[in-house]
């Protein structure tokens, strides 16, 4: 497998082990999506640096558990580099509570996010591309 013909989406890739990986796939030769919900300056930064190091990244806003905002970044993705190859499920949502104390909204978030959003992100990209063509995904 040659990494510079790879394009990979990083979702929830503005911090933390999402950064880790974008940093890592592109200094492979990746070309990256780095997919953020609330940081926008995080994801930003890790763009720069990928381009600072001659990587090809950008950052795409979208909602992880909304199957429209998906559609929208991998179309993005593939306009500006090639269809997508590698697919990081890494972006996540927790909320602490007690069987008690829970709140039923805060948990559906969380399952859309955690759960559909995986999902979703593999039917959009493969909606795409018919036929399918081979993807890699972690979670």
């Amino acid at each position: 497998m040659r990494w510079s013909d790879q394009v990979a989406v990083v979702t929830g890739g503005s911090r933390g082990i999402g950064r880790a990986t974008a940093l890592l796939l592109a200094r492979r030769g990746c070309a990256v999506c780095v997919n953020h919900m609330v940081h926008a300056e995080s994801a930003e930064a890790v763009v720069s640096d990928i381009k600072a190091d001659g990587g090809r990244a950008i950052a795409f806003l979208a909602d992880i558990g909304d199957e429209k905002a998906v559609s929208s970044m991998i179309e993005r993705v593939t306009t500006d580099f090639i269809p997508v190859t590698i697919l990081i499920n890494n972006a996540g949502n927790s909320q602490s509570a007690t069987l008690d104390t829970y709140d039923q909204q805060q948990f559906e978030r969380m399952r859309r996010v955690n759960v559909d959003g995986m999902k979703l992100a593999q039917r959009c990209r493969a909606r795409r591309f018919m036929p399918p063509q081979r993807l890699r995904s972690l979670s």
